[in-house]
This record gives structure tokens, sequence and C-alpha cells, in this order.
């Protein structure tokens, strides 16, 4: 498989994006050396995509304070530039939260960190703000890994393991993304996997985001694709046995309503009219729960000459009236498939609650508060993307770590007295594993994850038949011993 596309460079004090624009044509990197940079670089979607552009403001941020020439006398004077910088990247194409989202979580840490000036100095706020962007690179690639993980599963199960041909919609993958991608990595996962039988890219018109960067991506990495234009879909679904349409998101909202790129709304009513799965596929830093509904959602709209030219060139009658917004709304109802997320998929009725339920898991698929370790209140917590030994078992280098999957007999909390426990609690009926309904099974005293008998026991109440079910199978079994 070829090498992914790389969006965005960077490297402390210096940071590189590929002007997507002038794909497919050429292939050329542009230096942002601040935040103003960045900016003119979002609004003239030479980085696009909601993930990449947070990405690619805050690291705007962390690349001018660490060239600034401004002497910053107090901890507060930083803090506020901080804030007011991050607030004019939000400004820069509003309908997408991720910018928002973390404009917001770094404004309250730089305010937190500048409350604490009598032990925190501006070189420390500088640094620690400069970390916590730089984190963001790692992190948002591993949550497109476990979005393709579990969307790329979903499917499968759904088609009986057959390989599916699928439809997708804009740019979802690397050049919206860190790295991966979130609706195209699903996509992606499939392929790597061999179950991908044809991926269906759609043009998106007016900026042709599907034909000049998603074909871009599929010829790249040689999925077996074919590019069609908007208005074939319905067609398409009539006659090429798709499986399942996958798109990314800009914003989703508590009830589930969805903004995705123009088109979006379209492909979901289609879909629904031919009975096929639609999928959304977004990281829970696209999720904003502060909105009730899709109607609360400002639209951007953008130049008409979006629609009226292409590269210069007159496609329609100068002074032509147009209306262009970039974005629609696809109701709740239509996200047929579900909502895949780096914690799981979710219904859209059930996401604000799960996402709430599940903001310091340690797993992914912890849905209670008594998590792995206890300790998950902080964010330096064991998300499983932790790279300091802050980390619940300071055993954590790599995303697999804290699982609950983990191969190694050292644990996921440092507390453990024994080698298969996973929170050292494991004498006492408060296992971790206590509300599992999978075979994920978290406490590691199951020798038998794939049992489908796990898949409706409750693992505190395992009566002993199915005790001795398991013996019959010569499953080496716990429940007995430690009442779990």
């Amino acid at each position: 498989m070829a090498n992914l596309l790389e969006a965005i460079k960077y490297q402390r004090g210096s940071l590189k994006i590929l002007d997507q624009t002038l794909l497919p044509e050429s292939f050329d990197y542009i230096t942002l050396k601040n935040t103003d940079d960045a900016w003119h670089a979002i609004k003239d979607m030479k980085v696009r995509g909601a993930p990449a552009i947070a990405i690619t403001g805050c690291l705007s941020l962390a690349v001018e304070l660490s060239n600034s020439q401004t002497s910053f006398q107090t901890t507060e004077k930083l803090s506020e530039f901080i804030g007011n910088r991050l607030k004019y990247l939000v400004s820069a194409r509003p309908t997408a939260v991720n910018m928002k989202e973390a404009a917001s979580r770094l404004s309250l840490l730089a305010e937190q960190l500048s409350a604490s000036e009598k032990t925190t100095t501006v070189h420390d706020v500088m640094d620690r703000i400069t970390a916590e962007i730089e984190e963001m690179l790692d992190k948002d690639i591993t949550d497109n890994k476990n979005i393709g993980r579990i969307g790329a599963e979903r499917i499968l199960a759904d088609s009986n393991n057959f390989p599916v041909s699928v439809v997708t919609h804009c740019n979802t993958g690397s050049l919206a993304t860190a790295g991966y991608g979130t609706a195209l990595g699903v996509i992606r996962s499939l392929h790597k996997k061999t179950m991908l039988k044809h991926v269906y890219c759609t043009e998106t018109r007016p900026y042709n985001q599907g034909s000049r960067l998603t074909a871009f991506e599929i010829k790249h990495e040689q999925m077996p694709g074919t590019l069609v234009c908007d208005s074939m879909v319905a067609m398409l679904m009539k006659e090429k046995n798709i499986a399942a349409v996958v798109v990314g998101a800009d914003r989703v909202v508590a009830n589930g309503d969805t903004a995705n790129k123009i088109g979006t709304y379209q492909l979901a009513i289609v879909a629904k009219y031919h009975g096929v799965p639609f999928y959304v596929a977004a990281p829970s830093t696209s999720c904003d729960m502060e909105l009730k509904s899709g109607a609360e959602i400002v639209i951007e709209e953008r130049n008409s000459k979006e629609m009226t030219s292409i590269k210069g060139v007159a496609t329609a009658p100068k002074d032509m009236s147009c209306w262009n917004p970039a974005f629609d709304i696809t109701p709740s109802e239509l996200i047929t498939g579900g909502i895949i997320t780096e914690f799981g998929l979710f219904k859209p009725s059930q996401l604000e609650t799960e996402l709430e339920s599940t903001p310091d898991c340690v797993c992914g698929h912890c849905k209670t508060p008594d998590c792995v370790c206890g300790h998950c209140k902080t964010p330096d917590c064991v998300c499983g993307h932790c790279k300091t030994p802050d980390c619940v078992c300071g055993h954590c280098k790599t995303p697999d770590c804290v699982c609950g999957h983990c191969k190694t007999p050292d644990c996921v909390c440092g507390h453990c007295k024994t080698p298969d426990c996973v929170c050292g609690h494991c004498k006492t009926p408060d296992c971790v594993c206590g509300h599992c309904k999978t075979p994920d099974y978290v406490c590691g005293h199951s020798k038998f994850l794939d049992c489908g008998l796990l898949r409706t026991a409750d693992c505190r109440k395992l009566n002993l038949v199915v005790i001795q079910v398991f013996a019959k199978f010569q499953v080496v079994h716990c429940m007995m011993e430690y009442d779990c």
C-alpha cells in the first residue's frame, strides 16, 4: 500500500501545508509563519476538512509562539494573546466545529496556567500550550484509525463479510485530516482488509473536492474506484449494488443532525429511498453537544465565483445570480447506519448520551465512569494516546496499551496485584468489566474473547450452567473464584 499523503508537515517552529487548490495538477507545499497566514489558507481552502483546519490553525499558533519576537511581561498577557488568536482562527470558517473546540480547550488551558502565575512562567505556558497542540497530530491519526476499524467492521458485518461497494462524498481522507482520514479512513480500512470491491466518489460541486482530492487519494492508494457526477448517485444506487454510503462531518449536534459538504443531504435522501445504510464518520471533536439541533448551525456561504468559473474559465453567464451554501444539514433520521466515532458506532439518538459517558474513557469501549483506573478525571488520563508517564500504567508507549486487549502481563493500571487483572480491584465485585456485554471483554480473566455467550451474559451474573458450558469447551474461566 502506498505511503499516506501528508497535508501537514510540522516540526517545532516550522509549518508547511499542501496547497490543495492546486491539486491534482500541482503538488506544492506552502509555508505558514503565523496565524494570519493560517487564517487566509483556511479561508481560501488551501487547507480544508474540519480536522485539518483545526490542526493547521493551532499549529500556526504554536509556530507563532515559538518564533515570536514579542516579550510577554506576564502569563496573563500571554493567555490573552493566545485566546484572541484562536478566536480569530475560528472566524475563518465557522461551520466546522473542530477549530472552535480546540480554541475553547486551549484558551481555557492558557487561562488556568496563567492563574498559577506564582509557579508558572511565561516560558512554561508557551511550552505547555505548544506541547498540547503538537499532540493533536498523533491523536487525530489514532482516532482516525479507530474510526476506520469500527466502521469497516460494521459494514462488513452487515454484508456477511463479503466484499462491498461504497459511496463517499467530498474529501475525508489524509488531505482533510492529520492523516488516514475519517470516512475515507473507513474505506481505506476496507481496502486494507481486501474487502473493498469498489469505491465511488462524487465530484462534489462546486469546488470539486471529490474529483480533485478524493479521486487523487484513491489513485494514490491504488483502490478500485470510480468518479461519478453528483447528479448520478440515484442511478448509481439503483444499478451498482451499493452496500453503504460513508461521509464525513463538519459538525454533528446533540440530536444527531449533521452539517457536511453541500450535497450530503440529497445523498442521504437517495440512500434511504434505496435502502442503503448511510453512515457519518467523525471524531468526537466534530461533535458539538452545545447545539441541540441542526437548525442552530450557522451555514457558511461562499463566493459565487466558485459556481460560475473553474480555474478562471467561465461556466455560467457573467453576473448570473448565485446561491452558494458550502454545507447542508442532514437530519438525524436519514443517518440510518449510524455515527462512527473513535469510541464506537452510535445511533444518532444515542450520540449525546454515549459521548457524555465516555469522555475520559481508557479503552474506547467503556460506557461508565468506573473506568479502568479510577484516575480518569484529568486530561492526562489513559486515553490510549498517552505518550507520557502520566498514563495509568507507565508502560503506555503505544496506542494499543490501555485498551483492555494488552498482550503483556504489565496490566493497565500499575496497581495490579495479579498478572491478568485490568484494574487491580478485581478481587471485589467492582470489577472493571462489570458492564461488559460484548466479546471485547475488559477484565482480562476471559481466555475466550469471542464466545457468543458473552454477548448476552452479564459477567457479574454468569451462573453455573454458563461455567459448565465454558468447561465443556475447555475454556479457563475464573468467574467463580473471583465472583467478578
